[in-house]
Order: C-alpha cells, then sequence, then structure tokens
C-alpha cells in the first residue's frame, strides 16, 4: 500500500459463495474447442449460476465467445439464456 501512496487495504476473507474449480483432465489439441465444449455442457447441465472460462489471450477469448454464442444459437430457443461477457486488457472502456 505504500508504494501507492499508502492507499487503505481491504482484506476480504474467504469466498461469499461456493466455488466449483474444474480442470481438464489432460491436454488437447485445440483447447478453444474444448472449452466452448465444457462451457455448453456447464450451462446445460448445471443450475443457473456463473461460468468463468481462462483463456491465453485476447484472440482466444474471443473466438470462445463467438463459438459458444454460434453453439448456443444452433440449438434452438429452449436453452436458457447466456450473458457472454469477454474480459481482457485491450477491451474498450
Amino acid at each position: 500500500a505504500r508504494f501507492f501512496g499508502n492507499v487503505p487495504v481491504f482484506k476480504v476473507p474467504g469466498r461469499t459463495f461456493p466455488v466449483d474449480t474444474l480442470f481438464a483432465k489432460g491436454p488437447t489439441d485445440d483447447y478453444v474447442e474444448a472449452a466452448v465444449k465444457q462451457v455448453l455442457a456447464i450451462h446445460l447441465s448445471h443450475p443457473p449460476g456463473d461460468i468463468m472460462v481462462f483463456m491465453t489471450g485476447q484472440e482466444d477469448i474471443q473466438a470462445t465467445c463467438v463459438l459458444v454464442a454460434e453453439r448456443l444459437a444452433e440449438l434452438g430457443s429452449d436453452v436458457p439464456p447466456l450473458a457472454i461477457l469477454p474480459i481482457y486488457s485491450q477491451l474498450p472502456a
């Protein structure tokens, strides 16, 4: 905090909601495709909640978002809605 001019430090102990962390069981040739499949599987088989996916860079993030949106559209209107919200360092304000 001293480096930033003695700004206040907030400590938030623990999590305020349950979090499940899922990992791939092994390496995959196309990790974007694997992430898209996993997002759809979670969205369609679990109760409502948030899904966070970590990708290696802006291009992969954008590709993943586009593919998830396309696959959801292919599944039709009976699929629950999903808000796809990309976040990366070069995102315009």
